[in-house]
């Protein structure tokens, strides 16, 4: 008598890039969190300029949406990817309210390299094509 087996799904892959860039990209949200609740201080002094109040939970809350992107897109999920999308945005409209035009256009440049290594191929097939 012959067994009926379930289909087994393939085992998902990531490239090694893509994995470095997806933590780098929750570190990244992390340290904006750790940034503007303990060291705001700091940073002021550093930059030579004072926070808003308003600011500074606008910046933590873009930190939480990008450690909880960077999460989704661990976890498989393309909403993850959206959420880079919506954070990028927020920050380039952060950095042009305190006149940094270049560094708003490069902050930009995070999608494309995470759309980039999100198609990165392992085993023949990419993360994106993975993504729910």
């Amino acid at each position: 008598m012959q067994e009926i087996l379930p289909k087994r799904e393939p085992e998902r892959g990531r490239h090694g890039l893509t994995t470095f860039w997806l933590f780098y990209i929750l570190l990244n949200g992390l340290t904006l969190i750790l940034l503007f609740t303990t060291l705001q201080n700091d940073a002021e002094k550093i930059l030579d300029v004072e926070f808003s109040d308003l600011y500074r939970n606008f910046m933590v809350s873009v930190g939480f949406l990008n450690a909880a992107s960077a999460v989704l897109l661990l976890k498989w999920k393309k909403l993850g990817f959206h959420g880079v999308i919506i954070s990028s945005i927020i920050k380039l409209y952060a950095n042009l309210q305190l006149d940094s035009s270049l560094t708003a256009i490069l902050g930009l440049t995070d999608i494309a390299i995470l759309y980039m290594m999100l198609k990165l191929k392992k085993n023949g097939k990419s993360t994106w094509d993975w993504l729910t």
